[in-house]
């Protein structure tokens, strides 16, 4: 991790940002790579990142001045604006966790966790979400995501080298999908 400097992203990251998304969305990424590296389903534009960098902050992983990886947290009024989400939020406003209701935590979604692929392997989703889970403690109390069966790269990182667990399972659009949430209040 030496050679990784994780850090709260700066606005000149952005276009990195911007550029490693669309690099790795679904529709830009083979059906080989989607099973072996991952992919991102959810599209932004830097007028977004933008305004989720000054609103919550996005982290970055910086190799030499280059963005190699990002995460990128969704307020529930943030997410709520990007029609795929939407019905996501509403299972999640169902959900219960530690016998109470979701909807009664500060919580959060973890947008999209990306490392380029030359930089897999090296740490460095471990590192960008310490720094996430940092970042957001003072404010949240869970973090949630959700995981396609089409994305084993994702639910892999996410259930074994992040901490994430799997609260629900459901199936939609032909495929199963994982509802993974994190309790960062005690960490």
């Amino acid at each position: 991790m030496n050679e990784y400097i994780i850090r709260k992203a700066r606005a000149e990251d952005l276009e990195e940002v911007l550029r490693l998304q669309q690099a790795n969305h679904h529709k830009n990424v083979s059906a080989a790579d989607k099973l072996n590296e991952g992919f991102v389903s959810v599209e932004t534009d830097l007028k977004t990142l933008k305004r989720i960098n000054k609103m919550t902050g996005i982290v970055v992983a910086d190799a030499n001045g280059k963005v190699v990886g990002y995460e990128l947290p969704l307020t529930p009024d943030e997410a709520g604006k990007i029609p795929l989400l939407i019905p996501f939020i509403e299972r999640i406003l169902k959900l219960k966790y530690a016998g109470r209701d979701v909807k009664d935590f500060r919580w959060l979604i973890e947008g999209q966790i990306l490392v380029d692929k030359q930089h897999k392997g090296r740490g460095v989703a471990e590192g960008l979400h310490r720094r996430f889970v940092e970042m957001l403690k003072p404010n949240y109390d869970l973090i949630i995501t959700e995981v396609s069966d089409q994305n084993p790269r994702s639910l892999h990182v996410h259930t074994k080298k992040l901490g994430l667990s799997i609260v629900q399972q459901y199936s939609a659009e032909g495929r199963n999908w994982y509802v993974l949430l994190q309790d960062i209040r005690g960490t």
